[in-house]
C-alpha cells in the first residue's frame, strides 16, 4: 500500500520468493482503478518483478491506494515468508523515485542502527538498512572518497521503525557513478549515527 501520493504514473516493485514454496496465482495493480494499465509479472528462479503503468498521460491523484496485491499459493507446510526488495515509483512528471520498503517485523528499534549495505561488492543496485528508535530528521547518502556527496537516498522527517533504501548507482544528476569505493552515512536529527564503506563494480 502507498500513502502521500502526489500522483502516480507507474510503479515496479522487486520481491524474492522462494519458487519452490510459492506458486503465484495472481497479481493485480491499483493502478487499474483509476485508468487503462499495462501490467506484468515476471519470476525468475527466487526473483520475482511487478509493475504497472498506466497507459496515456493523465496519473493517478490519490493520497493513498493499494498498489499492489499478489496472491501467493503454498507448496509446503511452513514456506519463508517473501521479502519486499524494492519499489521504484515514476510520478506524473516522468521522475523516478525508490521509495522506502518499511519492515513488518520489528516496528520499535530499541536503538539506532546502519547495517552493511547487501550485496556488497554490488552492481548496479545495493540495499541499505536502518532502523531508526525514534522519529527525527533523517539523512541518507552517498558520498565518494572525497566526500563529497554523490547521491542524497533520503532527506524528510521520520517514524520510528526499520527500513529499507535502495541505491541504483546513480548519481543526484541521475547519471552512473563510477566504479569504485564509497560510504554512505546516516544522520538523524544533524547526529550521525553510522557510516560504511561498499564498492561499486563494472
Amino acid at each position: 500500500r502507498a500513502s502521500n501520493l502526489s500522483s502516480l504514473q507507474a510503479f515496479s516493485a522487486n520481491l524474492l520468493i522462494g519458487s519452490d514454496q510459492y506458486e503465484l496465482a495472481g497479481y493485480g495493480s491499483g493502478l487499474a482503478d483509476y485508468a487503462r494499465t499495462i501490467s506484468m509479472d515476471r519470476v525468475r528462479g527466487a526473483e520475482a518483478l511487478y509493475a504497472s503503468a498506466i497507459m496515456g498521460h493523465n496519473p493517478a491523484y490519490s493520497a493513498g491506494m493499494d498498489l499492489m496485491t499478489i496472491l501467493l499459493r503454498p507448496l509446503g507446510l511452513d514456506p519463508e515468508e517473501p521479502q519486499l526488495n524494492s519499489v521504484t515509483l515514476i510520478d506524473g512528471n516522468g521522475a523516478l523515485t525508490n521509495a522506502i520498503v518499511m519492515s513488518e517485523g520489528d516496528l520499535f528499534p530499541k536503538e539506532f542502527a546502519l547495517a552493511q549495505n547487501f550485496p556488497n561488492p554490488f552492481n548496479p543496485a545495493t540495499t541499505i538498512s536502518f532502523s531508526l528508535p525514534a522519529e527525527g530528521q533523517v539523512r541518507l547518502a552517498v558520498y565518494n572518497l572525497l566526500g563529497q556527496e554523490v547521491r542524497s537516498l533520503i532527506s524528510r522527517a521520520m517514524e520510528p521503525g526499520t527500513y529499507k533504501a535502495v541505491w541504483n548507482s546513480l548519481d543526484n544528476a541521475g547519471q552512473k557513478a563510477p566504479s569504485g569505493m564509497y560510504f554512505y552515512r546516516l544522520t538523524v536529527d544533524n547526529q550521525v549515527r553510522g557510516t560504511h564503506k561498499m564498492v561499486l563494480l563494472k
